[in-house]
């Protein structure tokens, strides 16, 4: 039981109220096709892809935070919060966040 409560809290407090996640993503995932997957391969995995991209990710403790104020480089996106960069990703996207005042 405390799995599933656990599970429970956490839709609360990230406020996306998407009690049924995974088995909308179980049941998106079970109409791709083979085809599908490798075309994705091809685009966006395979070496020289043409949509190919990296992502860099640097963690700081919090003795640390002066690295974290320095200017970001052009062409680099930082990303405060782990649940941002999931709302800006189609990829593994959350839903927009729910404002309850």
């Amino acid at each position: 039981k405390f799995e599933e409560a656990s599970k429970y809290w956490n839709v609360l407090t990230n406020n996306t109220f998407m009690f049924k996640r995974l088995q909308l993503i179980a049941d998106e995932v079970e109409k791709i096709e083979k085809k599908e997957v490798l075309d994705f391969y091809d685009e966006f995995v395979k070496k020289g892809a043409s949509s190919r991209r990296k992502m860099g990710v640097q963690v700081f403790a919090k003795q640390h935070m002066e690295k974290f104020a320095e200017e970001v480089a052009e062409g680099e996106i930082l990303m405060e919060s782990a649940s941002e960069f999931k709302r800006t990703t189609p990829l593994f996207g959350l839903p927009p966040a729910v404002d309850l005042e």
